[in-house]
């Protein structure tokens, strides 16, 4: 008897233990497909607490996530209290990963708001202020990573990055921003006016050139609207002398109605943006553009 009754216990266990590892692979399966949620992490239990995760489990995660980001707005961001916003975040995200608002809001903070806020705190010293801000721009970016990661159609947070990325006053490098637009573009439903943001990052990297004057060519030909933006045109004037045949290339009034308004639009691009390889060519024809002799 008891040798049958350790047989029936042992088989018992063992199908238990294929049970439970055939229930594993199915939770495994069913969560890389995004059907059911992914477990909240060890880190988001404490935040929650014993109460808050035994709701987040009942399936209220999203309502929570909400809950906690209304708060998060009127308390921390209020009183510009980044550290404990960052950690708010980190938990909202952890509770509605596929909600990519919440994701852009994080970007958006760390990235911009306590950038700026850190930059004009008093009593910082220049180096420590200027640290805190290296740190906030990269909790920025790496937000958007585990964004993407976790909501690769999202072509919008692609978009930020290559914003950020392009910032001349924040931590510029302009090879990751164009690449970013370039990645951004690669997603089905994502905006033609991105190619435009990808060229203003390439036109400052003088090694691009070439391929910035490719992707000029490319963005008149497909959309002659995108064509007539006052920066496409004064890049066209720029760019044409280096890679453009003589007999094809505009001339000033091609591009613009008038002289003044050339010379108008040509002072405006020198003031607002930073290229070097325009500088010389772009003072030549300003220069030229004042002189009192008629354009040809």
């Amino acid at each position: 008897m008891w040798r049958k009754l350790s047989i029936v216990v042992i088989a018992l266990f063992i199908a238990g233990w294929g049970i439970g590892f055939l229930e594993k692979d199915l939770t495994r399966e069913l969560r890389s497909h995004d059907l059911i949620p992914a477990r909240v992490n060890l880190e988001a239990r404490e935040k929650l607490g014993q109460t808050g995760y035994a709701v987040a489990l009942g399936g209220l995660r999203s309502l929570i996530a909400a809950l906690i980001n209304l708060k998060t707005f009127n308390s921390h961001y209020a009183y510009q209290e980044w550290y404990e916003l960052e950690k708010n975040y980190e938990l909202i995200t952890s509770l509605s990963p596929h909600v990519s608002y919440y994701w852009e809001a994080a970007f958006w903070h760390m990235g911009y708001n306590a950038y700026s806020d850190y930059r004009d705190k008093p009593g910082i010293p220049p180096l420590r202020r200027k640290h805190i801000q290296k740190q906030f721009f990269h909790k920025a970016t790496s937000f958007a990573h585990k964004g993407i990661r976790l909501n690769p159609e999202n072509w919008r947070l692609w978009r930020e990055l290559g914003l950020l990325y392009g910032n001349d006053n924040k931590l510029p490098d302009y090879q990751k921003s164009a690449d970013a637009y370039q990645q951004a573009l690669e997603i089905p439903g994502s905006p033609q006016y991105l190619k435009r943001a990808q060229l203003y990052s390439l036109i400052k990297l003088p090694e691009k050139q070439k391929e910035a004057w490719k992707l000029l060519q490319s963005i008149k030909s497909t959309d002659p609207r995108q064509g007539a933006f006052p920066t496409i045109k004064v890049l066209s004037l720029l760019l044409q002398d280096k890679y453009q045949k003589p007999e094809l290339r505009e001339s000033i009034l091609d591009l613009f109605e008038t002289k003044e308004q050339a010379l108008q639009t040509l002072r405006l691009y020198q003031q607002r943006n930073w290229d070097t390889f325009s500088r010389k060519n772009l003072n030549q024809i300003i220069r030229r553009l004042e002189s009192p002799i008629p354009l040809r």
